[in-house]
């Protein structure tokens, strides 16, 4: 997982402003005290917006107190390093990486920096100015982390609302978001317009969007399905005529075998992305 580490933030809208960055990159935020406005600041509230409440904030009194309860990879930005942010390698998205950003004026402190010189790393600019804005810092460098990661955990896959195709979708694709939808005709159209990464429907039916829109595409991985998953045949209720002649047939289907061979193809769901 990734984590942004503000170390004596001193502008409320900064922090607001990286609050909204870390909820829309699925990023924990770790705050170190001192800090030089309090966390119901109206001014970094209205940069935050309504993003703070799906926020996984931590808040600690000191380094001290931060170190003992967060082992994993520490990164830490200075002007003051020689290696570039981007020679860093964040690849690995199994491990807890935490990206340090100092005060606005004074940066890290320096008796950390100095216990840490092999973990420092610095964003490159010109010399016309001494460092970029607080949040901007944040925004790039966790996009790059990002990068490196393959973007995991930000991908979204609509289903349709209240199908089998939905619960397989929740419990398998832990690394995506997923949308039910009602109207797949509409999540179609949110797949390519860019909204969604991808549609789970059934087999033929993601076949014939396909085959009508040339900008869409099968996935090369189909959800897996449980042995228990049926297709089922309504009818009105106290039909008993009807029931009768379906049962007669879905009974002859099983006994030739067409029935089990019907049951594994449609059960194949696919993704159309």
């Amino acid at each position: 997982m990734n984590h942004i580490v503000l170390v004596h933030p001193a502008i409320p809208q900064n922090t607001g402003n990286i609050m909204r960055t870390c909820v829309a990159t699925n990023t924990s935020l770790h705050i170190i005290k001192p800090m030089s406005f309090e966390l119901d600041d109206k001014k970094m509230k209205r940069a935050g917006l309504d993003y703070i409440k799906d926020l996984d904030l931590h808040v600690y009194e000191s380094y001290e107190e931060f170190k003992a309860k967060n082992p994993g990879e520490y990164h830490f930005f200075t002007r003051y390093s020689k290696l570039c942010y981007t020679d860093q390698d964040y690849s690995d998205s199994s491990k807890e990486h935490y990206l340090f950003f100092g005060h606005e004026h004074d940066g890290i402190p320096k008796e950390i920096l100095k216990e840490n010189l092999d973990r420092c790393v610095r964003i490159p600019m010109s010399d016309k100015v001494r460092s970029l804005n607080l949040s901007n810092c944040a925004a790039l460098t966790i996009y790059e982390v990002l990068r490196q990661q393959d973007y995991p955990n930000l991908s979204k896959v609509e289903v349709q609302k209240g199908t089998i195709e939905e619960g397989h979708a929740k419990k398998q694709l832990k690394d995506s978001t997923v949308v039910s939808h009602t109207a797949m005709g509409e999540a179609i159209n949110e797949v390519k317009s860019g909204q969604v990464d991808a549609v789970d429907l059934e087999k033929p039916v993601a076949e014939g969007y396909v085959a009508q829109n040339s900008d869409l595409a099968l996935a090369s991985v189909a959800l897996k399905v449980d042995d228990g998953d049926a297709k089922a045949v309504a009818m009105a209720k106290g039909n008993e005529r009807l029931k009768e002649v379906v049962n007669k047939v879905v009974k002859k289907l099983k006994a030739d075998g067409t029935y089990d061979e019907y049951i594994k193809d449609a059960s194949k769901y696919t993704a159309v992305e």
